[in-house]
């Protein structure tokens, strides 16, 4: 059997300093997916109505919300327990809280109460087939599932 010391990848890291690596990762996916939004693009966000390029904390939430995405994607790359639960706790609370919610994110609804029309998120992950998507996120929740289980 696979004994906790013979793989690093394995290996339990309660340190948040030694996370770099993996949060690295994840920021470069965010800001990549934050940059190509179609939003950014959009003339209502650019110029005239209300030019939402002066609203800080809309650009905020729109990060934010690529950040959370890309996290759900990619949180298995963390070692540190308390990371990968909060990882392995998105996909329940993110399917209770659209279920609860008229199937909308809180995220949109505050960017489209902002900008006044419907937005649809796009993030970095939309350009890859469904069933790639898909099974990247599910593959990549089971193997953060093992860790889990391995390290504790």
């Amino acid at each position: 059997g696979l004994k906790k010391s013979d793989n690093s990848i394995l290996k339990k890291d309660t340190s948040l300093k030694s996370q770099g690596g993996p949060l690295l990762i994840i920021l470069l996916f965010t800001l990549i997916s934050f940059l190509v939004d179609p939003i950014l693009k959009c003339p209502k966000f650019n110029s005239g109505g209300k030019n939402l390029c002066n609203s800080e904390s809309l650009l905020l939430i729109i990060f934010m919300h690529h950040f959370l995405v890309c996290f759900a994607y990619l949180g298995w790359l963390f070692n540190n327990p308390a990371i990968l639960f909060l990882y392995l706790l998105m996909p329940p609370v993110i399917f209770l809280h659209w279920k609860t919610n008229d199937n909308m994110c809180i995220f949109t609804q505050k960017i489209n109460d902002e900008c006044g029309e419907d937005y649809k998120f796009h993030h970095i992950f939309d350009s890859l087939p469904s069933s790639i998507k898909y099974g990247v996120g599910g593959c990549g929740y089971l193997y953060g599932l093992y860790k889990f289980v391995k390290i504790m």
